[in-house]
């Protein structure tokens, strides 16, 4: 069993002592909420909240109401195909699926100097964090990917991006340039992989090792808890 369970059957368990002390019992569930699970879909990891100055100042969205969302932006945008016109209202709607506002974080028509000197123009950049290249419906997503890493050689150091997602507004495909991953979804799939960007929106996975410091601490308050079970 581990501490994250332990931490909480003997939060409950203190319940049933009414006359335990209220601070211990307190400062044992905050504990338990800095070593219990977040994502419910991934047990070993939690959102951690973070607030970069280029993100958004505002509270972010929880996951339901960026589920909410998802849902209603791939009803809105399900028969957009051509690039030229659609590409900007698109992806204009996607970064408010989380709460993010474009124009604040992000260039449409990023102009670079690709390999051979040769003018190019990234659809969207989002210094440091995103790439996006737009194709129109039933492009090659291969190609796509291929042009966008060619614009990376035309970018500062600090603005080369993390994640390249290029799409033909069907499909979509995130790829991970510091871990290597790579995530493809259609559409009306969003709703269900809204977390593979939400390292994007602030949100970050942490994997807990042993000698992590709270479950250092969990395993404190959990001996004093069991001394204090004994004195009953």
């Amino acid at each position: 069993m581990n501490n994250q369970t332990l931490v909480f059957r003997l939060a409950r368990a203190v319940r049933n002592f009414p006359h335990r002390k209220f601070r211990f019992f307190r400062e044992l569930q905050e504990t338990a909420g800095r070593t219990g699970p977040g994502d419910p879909q991934r047990s070993n990891c939690r959102p951690i909240q973070t607030f970069p100055e280029e993100r958004n100042q505002t509270m972010p969205l929880s996951w339901n109401e960026i589920k909410e969302r998802a849902v209603r932006f791939a009803q809105e945008w399900k028969d957009a195909s051509n690039e030229e016109a659609d590409a900007k209202p698109f992806l204009e709607g996607f970064f408010e699926v989380f709460g993010i506002t474009r124009r604040r974080v992000a260039t449409f028509e990023y102009k670079v100097k690709k390999l051979g000197e040769a003018d190019g123009y990234i659809d969207l950049l989002w210094k440091g964090v995103i790439l996006v290249e737009m194709k129109s419906r039933g492009k090659n997503l291969d190609r796509a990917y291929e042009q966008a890493r060619e614009y990376t050689h035309g970018l500062k150091e600090e603005e080369l991006p993390r994640f390249i997602l290029v799409s033909d507004f069907e499909r979509f495909r995130l790829h991970d340039l510091e871990d290597g991953t790579i995530a493809e979804f259609r559409l009306d799939e969003l709703v269900g992989n809204v977390q593979l960007f939400g390292a994007i929106i602030g949100y970050q996975k942490k994997v807990f090792q042993e000698q992590d410091p709270a479950n250092i601490k969990a395993a404190e308050l959990m001996g004093r808890l069991h001394d204090r079970l004994e004195e009953i």
